[in-house]
């Protein structure tokens, strides 16, 4: 029989069996601790990568949309009605050499006139009218006080018209298309109107209204709501008022310790 099964020496075999029994039992242990240890680890490197996505998700969903999509502030939005027009005004430009010529003169009957109140603001609005027309490519078309008719209203009635001013009417002639519409700018001073177009009537406050809009000889006019609003303008910071206050600090000179210890 070996010596592993029968151990040989001067103790007694017991002794060398507890022996070897700790020494297995040490083993086992320092392999536990190792185990754990890796499994510790691995996990942690799992949860890391899981709270990282989530963290990179919720980043995702709560990241501001771009520019593009950001609404308009009230503030600007006078200028990007402007920049609007500008676009659509280069964009009928570029259009015009592969646009139909006109043919001749249009009919009054074929002409569509459609307002469009682009600054609605107490005090100086800013009124367009829109020509297409209904059969016809491409003609030409004379907007005259007598041919173009614009009616501002409210749920009460008539509160302006062009046949009150007449001169709020440019006389110009236009070419009227059916795919691209000419566009003529109205002078509405904001008013109300009377017979004598004077300046003593009152103002169109904020509120709902509706621009009606129909040419000489046409069945149907067009009509669009639009509200009246108040223009938001920013105050900006006068600069010498700035200078005022600088030199105000200026000569109070420099504060020293104990009346910095008085205002506390």
């Amino acid at each position: 029989m070996s010596a592993v099964t029968r151990p040989r020496g001067p103790l007694p075999p017991r002794v060398y069996w507890v022996r070897r029994l700790f020494v297995l039992l040490v083993l086992l242990v320092l392999l536990a601790l190792v185990w754990g240890v890796a499994r510790l680890v691995g996990g942690g490197d799992e949860g890391g990568t899981t709270r990282g996505a989530a963290s990179q998700v919720a980043a995702e969903r709560e990241a501001p949309e771009s520019p593009e999509a950001t609404p308009t502030p009230d503030g600007d939005d006078r200028e990007a009605r402007r920049e609007r027009r500008e676009e659509r005004r280069k964009e009928r430009r570029e259009k015009k050499d592969a646009l139909a010529k006109p043919s001749g003169p249009c009919l009054d009957s074929d002409v569509v006139v459609t307002p469009d109140v682009v600054e609605p603001y107490v005090g100086r609005p800013e009124v367009v009218l829109q020509l297409t027309t209904v059969e016809s490519e491409a003609c030409t078309w004379d907007v005259t006080p007598d041919s173009v008719f614009l009616v501002i209203s409210d749920e009460k009635g008539p509160l302006w018209s062009s046949q009150d001013c007449p001169s709020a009417i440019p006389t110009e002639e236009v070419v009227v298309r059916r795919e691209l519409a000419a566009e003529v700018e109205i002078a509405w001073n904001g008013k109300q109107s009377d017979r004598d177009c004077s300046e003593a009537t009152d103002w169109v406050w904020p509120g709902q209204y509706v621009a009606t809009a129909v040419a000489r000889g046409a069945v149907t006019p067009v009509e669009v709501e639009f509200e009246m609003t108040r223009k938001v303008v920013e105050e900006k910071p006068d600069p010498e008022d700035d200078l005022e206050s600088e030199s105000e600090g200026e000569s109070e000179g420099p504060r020293t310790q104990d009346q910095r210890g008085r205002d506390r």
